[in-house]
């Protein structure tokens, strides 16, 4: 299960990074982008800002297999495996922050231009 929340984790970070750039998937690239923020700004309300489902799913899994929980978000987590090194969760939550924010932009402006919307 473990691979499976990692192959899914990476679909979806791939999907937001990538999903913009194909004119048949911008319109669900803007959904799932929303969703995201959504998820970070309306449901993070009560469970934090920045909370992410799948994160705190694959977080309990790990757990409960008695692996120990990682620090901060997956993108933090993959990350720190990725470079070797620690990083600060707070800088790497800012720099995922702001470029969701403009691959957000982004899309919807795609989205416009294409016709998608209105």
């Amino acid at each position: 299960m473990n691979a499976l929340f990692y192959a899914v984790h990476l679909a979806v970070v791939g999907f937001i990074l990538a999903g913009w750039i194909f004119p048949a998937t911008r319109l669900a690239h803007l959904v799932f982008i929303l969703l995201t923020l959504g998820s970070w700004y309306i449901l993070g309300i009560w469970k934090g800002r920045g909370y992410c489902p799948l994160t705190d799913w694959h977080w309990k899994l790990k757990e409960g297999q008695g692996q120990a929980k990682p620090e901060g978000p997956f993108i933090h987590s993959l990350a720190e495996k990725a470079t070797g090194r620690r990083l600060s969760v707070k800088g790497v939550n800012q720099a995922v922050e702001a470029l969701t924010w403009g691959l957000a932009l982004l899309s919807l402006l795609l989205n416009l231009k294409d016709g998608n919307l209105f």
